[in-house]
């Protein structure tokens, strides 16, 4: 696991470029914010989703 400027970055995880995450565990995907970004946004209250397909 890397330690970026006090954040832990799991080896596991694909990270994109806007702070967010996913983990493939066979045909499923888990899909999250970094420790970074959620410190930084505060309380998330919201979030769209695409539908299932799209």
């Amino acid at each position: 696991m890397a330690e970026i400027k006090g954040y832990n970055m799991p080896d596991e995880l694909y990270y994109h470029q806007e702070h967010s995450w996913a983990r493939v565990d066979g045909t499923k995907v888990t899909v999250g914010m970094t420790d970074f970004f959620r410190k930084e946004a505060g309380d998330v209250v919201f979030i769209d989703l695409p539908d299932e397909g799209d």
